[in-house]
């Protein structure tokens, strides 16, 4: 075999490697207990890129790709997430992925009496710092999880319930006078440009998830994790915590 044939078969590794790695399947360190039980501090896990698609690039995303792929299934509750964060990078660099389980998906109905938070009725977070959790303030009336296409009705009531979102999706919007605008212009009316979730820890009181921060947008999901691969035994957020001895009963463990 000639040198050139080592070269283009190497090439070709590196090209199927990114292929892989872009689109169809990544690989995540768990650092912290907000996932305990079902992900431990010191988890390697695989995640299922493919699952939900690739979304078409509208200019917002920080993962914006030249290719568009459909979604094998919608995203469900109870799916575990890989995604970033709806925030600008430059308040967060160090964290620039989560890992948080679904609980709320478009057309789920939000509602938070107290410390409680209840989807469609059912309680799914109870947590002891709820003044922690700024956005369980503004869900003391029921509050829809928006899907793209959706026409919000907006008031100068329920401004801060909606105001991040619209921000979100790259307008100005504000209070003036009583009216509320949008691109400085008197709005009674908005249409959403994208789907939304709701996600949580499982972990609740250790958790930094749409109850601090509101609901996910569709494009920044990244994939669905499967399975535990490697886990190590770390006790924080520092890959050097803990023993570091390997937790051999979860090498494989589908997560669930």
């Amino acid at each position: 075999m000639r040198f050139r044939d080592y070269i283009l078969i190497a090439g070709a590794s590196v090209a199927l490697a990114l292929v892989l790695k872009t689109f169809i399947v990544g690989v995540v360190f768990i650092p912290s207990p907000s996932m305990e039980t079902a992900l431990l501090p010191g988890d390697y896990v695989l995640v299922n890129k493919l699952i939900h698609g690739m979304p078409p690039d509208d200019g917002r995303s920080r993962t914006a790709s030249f290719l568009t792929l459909p979604a094998l299934r919608a995203v469900r509750p109870g799916d575990i997430l890989l995604f970033r964060l709806p925030v600008d990078p430059a308040d967060d660099p160090d964290h620039p992925y989560f890992v948080k389980r679904c609980a709320a998906v478009p057309g789920d109905t939000l509602l938070a009496d107290r410390q409680t938070l209840f989807v469609n009725g059912r309680p799914v977070a109870r947590v002891t710092r709820g003044s922690a959790f700024v956005q369980l303030a503004r869900l003391s009336e029921p509050m829809p999880v928006p899907h793209r296409g959706e026409t919000l009705l907006l008031s100068p009531e329920n401004i801060g319930r909606w105001s991040g979102l619209i921000r979100g999706e790259g307008h100005d919007i504000s209070l003036r006078n009583g009216l509320v605008l949008i691109d400085g212009r008197p709005s009674e009316r908005y249409r959403v440009d994208r789907s939304y979730y709701f996600v949580l820890g499982d972990n609740a009181d250790h958790s930094y998830d749409s109850r601090a921060w509101g609901l996910l947008p569709e494009d920044l999901v990244e994939g669905t994790v499967a399975m535990v691969y490697w886990s190590v035994n770390r006790s924080g957020i520092s890959p050097a915590g803990g023993d570091g001895r390997v937790r051999w009963d979860r090498i494989c463990h589908v997560v669930e």
